[in-house]
């Protein structure tokens, strides 16, 4: 399945898009102001760490996790070790 894999400071969160909800889109949204595939579209070449949060977040819904958007945005900054890889996931 086609999937992001976005990794902060060795924290892996894995969104697969065959598993978005209508809920975690409108959480997305009531969190970010945008939409869900809004932030999926900006997940290319120079991205910046808001919209990798975004990401996590939606990612973290899935996993049924308890973290918040803010809490993920507290974990990254500019000196964080962050990986992005896109792909098909044969674990999803």
């Amino acid at each position: 399945m086609k999937t992001i894999i976005v990794t902060i400071d060795g924290t892996e969160y894995r969104f697969v898009y065959a598993e978005v909800t209508a809920t975690i889109a409108r959480k997305v949204r009531a969190a970010t102001g945008v939409s869900l595939f809004t932030v999926l579209g900006m997940v290319t070449g120079d991205v910046d760490i808001d919209i990798l949060a975004a990401v996590c977040y939606a990612a973290e819904l899935q996993a049924g996790g308890s973290k918040t958007l803010a809490d993920i945005e507290v974990s990254i900054d500019y000196q964080s070790e962050v990986t992005v890889e896109f792909g098909d996931d044969p674990e999803a």
